[in-house]
């Protein structure tokens, strides 16, 4: 039995990872020190598809599932916890209700 990452979830780890550490981890001091929430950094990980990967592919996700989701999640929270919790509540949580309710 072969317990490793597929090569899509491998694929949207090292996506996740050289963004965060790209985008994020540039400003993540200043940005935590002076409390900004930086929506543009939000709306680049959307138009990566970050947020899609619980989705059906019907409601514009990739519907790679919750382990994609983890890796995604480790991968810009290791840059910056602040938007690692908010996209791992955004991706789990929200979606999740969502979802469960169509």
């Amino acid at each position: 039995m072969d317990f490793g990452f597929t090569e899509e979830q491998t694929m949207l780890q090292s996506l996740a990872r050289d963004f965060a550490q790209g985008e994020i981890a540039p400003t993540v001091e200043e940005d935590e020190r002076n409390h900004v929430y930086n929506e543009a950094i939000v709306k680049k990980m959307a138009e990566l598809g970050f947020f899609g990967c619980i989705a059906p592919e019907k409601y514009d996700g990739n519907e790679m599932g919750y382990l994609a989701a983890t890796l995604m999640t480790m991968e810009v929270g290791k840059e910056s916890p602040s938007y690692g919790v908010a996209f791992n509540l955004q991706m789990n949580a929200i979606q999740s209700v969502l979802l469960a309710c169509w």
